[in-house]
C-alpha cells in the first residue's frame, strides 16, 4: 500500500486463535502482517472442520489475481481452491516450491 495505492492487502483468517500455538517468532510475523492489511476478516471464532477452506475461498472472492505455491505434489485443498478460482474466472499463477527454492 505504501508503494502502490492500487494494491490492497486483505487478510482472511480461518479462526481467531489460529496462531495461539505457534512459536513466538512466527506469531510476531503473523501479527505484523495484519498491521499492514487494509482489512482483516475472520471466518470463525473457533476452529471448525471447514474454516480453513472457507477462508481460502473467501480470499479468492476478494482478489483479482491469485498466486499459489504448490509445496507438494498432491495437495487436495489446493486443488479445490484452484478449481474454485478457475470456475469463477480468476487469474491464477502457480509456483512450484521445489523449482523456486522454497523449503518445507
Amino acid at each position: 500500500r505504501e508503494k502502490d495505492p492500487d494494491i490492497s492487502l486483505v487478510c482472511v483468517i480461518p479462526w481467531e486463535e489460529q496462531a495461539a500455538k505457534w512459536t513466538p517468532n512466527l506469531r510476531e510475523r503473523y501479527y505484523n502482517v495484519q498491521t499492514k492489511c487494509a482489512e482483516v476478516e475472520t471466518v470463525s471464532s473457533r476452529w471448525t472442520a471447514s474454516c480453513e477452506a472457507e477462508a481460502k475461498l473467501r480470499a479468492i472472492d476478494l482478489t483479482e489475481r491469485m498466486f499459489a505455491v504448490r509445496a507438494r505434489e498432491e495437495d487436495a485443498l489446493l486443488e479445490v481452491v484452484l478449481h474454485y478460482a478457475r470456475r469463477i474466472e480468476k487469474n491464477v499463477l502457480i509456483f512450484d516450491s521445489e523449482k523456486i527454492g522454497f523449503q518445507n
